[in-house]
């Protein structure tokens, strides 16, 4: 595959900033999601399964979700309920507005 280019975008808790490069050397799953859309709400548990089965130092596959919900409560709730374990990024903004959809 093509090496994506760098972004930097804060965690959809506000916590801290997390950049594609953090990941530099390892193998990543990126999930691009929204807690709106029905057809990733229905992938989300065969992602679950994934995470648990490749998420480990052993295997060494990082999983980082990439949000394009624009109500930080409502991700968050889905994040909770869906059991995403990993990392979720996002802008917070509808995702034609977003950096990383362009």
């Amino acid at each position: 595959g093509t090496e994506a280019p760098d972004f930097s975008l804060p965690t959809v808790d506000g916590e801290a900033t997390i950049a594609l490069s953090d990941y530099a050397g390892r193998y990543l799953v990126i999930d691009f999601w929204a807690s709106w859309c029905p057809d990733c709400r229905k992938a989300n548990p065969r992602m679950v399964d994934l995470y648990k089965r490749y998420a480990n130092e052993a295997v060494g596959i990082s999983f980082l979700g990439v949000s394009f919900d624009t109500d930080r409560e409502t991700c968050l709730k889905a994040v909770e309920k869906d059991g995403l374990e990993w990392p979720q990024v996002g802008e917070l903004k509808k995702w034609k507005e977003t950096e990383i959809s362009r």
